[in-house]
C-alpha cells in the first residue's frame, strides 16, 4: 500500500536544485521526508484523508537554507534591545535610541545591537559625547553588527571603571582620548565584556522567549540549517530542552569554544556535547577559536601595516604555539575545528596549525574547519599550504563594503 503524505504543496514552482530536473509543481511530505517531487498528478495519488494541502497558487518553492555561519542564542537575546541594524546616520540614531529610551523608561541599562561602522558625526566612529548627547543619564551600550566593538556613553564607562581604563588582556582595546580618558569607542570582549556584564541578564524563562522569536525569524527567512559559531554545554542544554518541547524548526550544530584560557585536557568537554545529542536536531562535534578580531577595530592580524595605522599590525588571541597544540589536541579527538581568521598574518597561522596538527596525529581524508577571512586574502590562501584539502567559509561587510556576501565551498589547491 503506497504512503500517504502528511503534507501535500501543489502548483507550485518548485526549483529543485538537480541539473537534470530542475523543476517540478508538486511536493509530498511524510513526517520529517521528502517522498516525491514531480508534477501535480503524481502528487495527488499521495493524499489521504488526513492530509493537509497548500495551494502555492505559483509561487515558489525551494529547498530550505542552510546558514555556514550563525550566532542562534546570542542573536536571540539581542532582540531583546535597541535594533540599529537600519540606523546610518547620527540623526537616524539619535531617533532610534530615544524613541526607545521614552518607551521603555523603567530600563536602567539602555542596550543596541547591530550598529554600522561609521555613524559618529562626521561619518567616523562614536564617541562617548555623541551619546552623551543622546542620552546621559542612564548607562548606554551600543554593539557593532559583526560583535566586535561597542560604544559607551560616559556614564557606562564610569559605572564599569573603563572610563580610566582596565586591562583588558589580548587583543583588545580602549580607544583613550588626549585627555587620557576613554573616548567611548571600545575593542574587542575584552574591552566591552566588563561594561556588558553590569546589564541584568534575561532569566530562563525570558531566554526561551527569545529564542522562539530568534527560530521564528530564522523560519521566516526560509533558514532550516545552522552551524552555529558558538557554543557550551549551557546552550546546548537549552537548544536541547527546544527540541525536547517540540519548540526548534531547524537543525544546528553547536561547538565548544575554545579562549586563549583553554587548556588541552579541557576539550574533551567537546566530546561530552557530542554524546549528549541523542535526537535528529540537534547535533555537536567541533570547536571553535578565535584567532584575531576584525579590520574595523585594527584587531586583524596582518602581514603588513593598516595603512592608516603604520605602527600596527593588529594581534592576536592565540600565539602560534599555543594554537598548534589545542588544534592538534583538538583534531586528536576527532573534532572539527571552527577559527575565526580575519587577517591574512591570521589565515597564515591557522593552516599552520592545521599543518601542525597532522605533522602530529596523521592526516584524515579531509582537514574541515570553518573561517571568516576577507576576500583578497583567498588568493594568498591557495597558495599558502597547497597540500591541505579545506573546507573555508569567507564574508566580508563592515567599514569597506556594506554589503555582506558569503560563499561556501571546497577549495583544493
Amino acid at each position: 500500500m503506497r504512503q500517504s503524505a502528511n503534507l501535500l504543496l501543489l502548483n507550485a514552482r518548485v526549483l529543485t536544485m538537480d541539473p537534470a530536473r530542475p523543476t517540478a509543481e508538486a511536493v509530498a511530505v511524510a513526517g520529517q521526508r521528502i517522498i516525491y517531487v514531480g508534477d501535480n498528478q503524481g502528487a495527488a495519488e499521495l493524499r489521504g484523508p488526513h492530509t493537509r494541502v497548500i495551494d502555492a497558487a505559483g509561487a515558489t518553492l525551494l529547498p530550505g537554507l542552510i546558514d555556514s555561519h550563525y550566532h542562534l542564542m546570542l542573536g536571540s537575546l539581542r532582540l531583546d534591545g535597541i535594533q540599529l541594524e537600519s540606523v546610518s546616520n547620527i540623526t537616524e540614531l539619535t531617533n532610534t535610541i530615544q524613541r526607545y529610551a521614552a518607551q521603555h523608561p523603567n530600563e536602567h541599562w539602555l542596550a543596541g545591537y547591530g550598529l554600522r561602522y561609521g555613524t559618529g558625526l562626521t561619518g567616523g566612529e562614536l564617541t562617548r559625547h555623541d551619546l552623551d548627547a543622546i542620552e546621559a543619564t542612564r548607562p548606554l551600550l551600543l554593539t557593532a553588527f559583526d560583535g566586535h566593538t561597542a560604544w559607551a556613553n560616559t556614564r557606562a564607562l564610569e559605572l564599569s571603571g573603563a572610563l580610566h581604563g582596565y586591562d583588558c588582556g589580548p587583543n583588545s582595546e580602549i580607544v583613550f582620548g588626549a585627555d587620557r580618558l576613554a573616548l567611548g569607542e571600545l575593542r574587542e570582549p575584552g574591552a566591552f565584556g566588563p561594561v556588558r556584564a553590569l546589564i541584568a541578564k534575561p532569566d530562563a524563562a525570558r531566554k526561551r522567549e527569545l529564542l522562539r522569536r530568534g527560530l521564528a525569524q530564522a523560519a521566516h527567512l526560509g533558514i532550516t540549517s545552522v552551524h552555529n559559531m558558538d557554543g557550551d554545554l549551557e546552550k546546548l542544554a537549552i537548544y536541547r530542552a527546544a527540541e525536547q518541547a517540540g519548540e526548534l524548526t531547524l537543525r544546528i550544530y553547536v561547538p565548544y569554544d575554545i579562549t586563549p584560557a583553554t587548556e588541552p585536557g579541557q576539550i574533551g568537554e567537546a566530546l561530552a556535547m557530542r554524546e549528549r545529542c541523542t535526537g535528529p536536531l540537534v547535533r555537536a562535534g567541533a570547536v571553535k577559536f578565535f584567532m584575531d578580531g576584525v579590520i574595523e577595530g585594527y584587531t586583524g592580524l596582518l602581514l603588513d601595516p593598516y595603512a592608516d595605522r603604520p605602527d600596527s599590525l593588529g594581534d592576536a588571541n592565540f600565539s602560534a604555539e599555543q594554537f598548534n597544540l589545542l588544534a592538534s589536541a583538538a583534531d586528536q579527538l576527532g573534532l572539527q575545528i571552527f577559527v575565526h581568521a580575519i587577517g591574512d598574518l591570521a589565515v597564515r597561522r591557522t593552516l599552520d596549525g592545521f599543518a601542525s596538527a597532522r605533522a602530529a596525529n596523521g592526516a584524515r581524508e579531509t582537514l574541515d574547519y570553518s573561517r571568516s577571512y576577507t576576500s583578497w586574502t583567498v588568493g594568498a590562501l591557495w597558495k599558502a599550504t597547497p597540500d591541505l584539502s579545506i573546507f573555508g567559509r569567507t564574508s566580508r561587510g563592515g567599514r569597506f563594503n556594506s554589503d555582506r556576501q558569503t560563499v561556501s565551498g571546497k577549495f583544493n589547491a
